[in-house]
């Protein structure tokens, strides 16, 4: 039934508009992904009544995320814009969103993780703005192990009442 279902959608793939051949291509290409129409749209349905806050969510047209695993883990992220400038943006946005995770402090394992990212590359071609990295898969067991470490380690010095 499985095979059935994906063969009937690869049939009628082929005649589908291009957001649909977008979908198809993401998900021969990676292993783990998503795409999204109008995401910010879906994420706030309810009325915005800052200019700033809709000129945001209508500059947005898709998402689209992918990651491939293997020795090294690849990720990539695609924002579809509706112009140039907007990607332009979005791109300089993504170049300091590591700083401010940093900054920000609250999740010590993004930032972490942050300081694996092999070939991080933020780039606006057209109304594209993309963000693609690469993780060693072995660093990152590396990490985790040592996130398990520190966490046995406070649980053997826990006080219980």
């Amino acid at each position: 039934m499985i095979q059935e279902a994906i063969d009937r959608w690869q049939r009628e793939a082929v005649q589908a508009d291009p957001f649909h051949s977008t979908l198809r291509a993401v998900s021969r290409n990676y292993d783990n992904w998503f795409l999204a129409r109008n995401p910010l749209e879906l994420a706030w349905p309810q009325k915005v009544e800052s200019v700033h806050a809709k000129e945001l969510i209508q500059a947005v047209e898709t998402v689209q995320a992918g990651i491939r695993f293997g020795a090294s883990i690849e990720f990539r992220l695609e924002v579809v814009t509706k112009s140039a400038e907007d990607a332009a943006a979005a791109a300089a946005i993504g170049r300091w969103l590591p700083g401010f995770m940093e900054l920000n402090g609250r999740d010590d394992h993004a930032v972490a993780m942050l300081g694996l990212a092999e070939d991080l590359t933020i780039m606006a071609t057209g109304n594209v703005a993309s963000l693609s990295f690469s993780l060693s898969e072995r660093r990152l067991r590396e990490l985790a192990d040592a996130e398990a470490r520190k966490q046995a380690a406070g649980k053997r010095g826990a006080v219980s009442f």
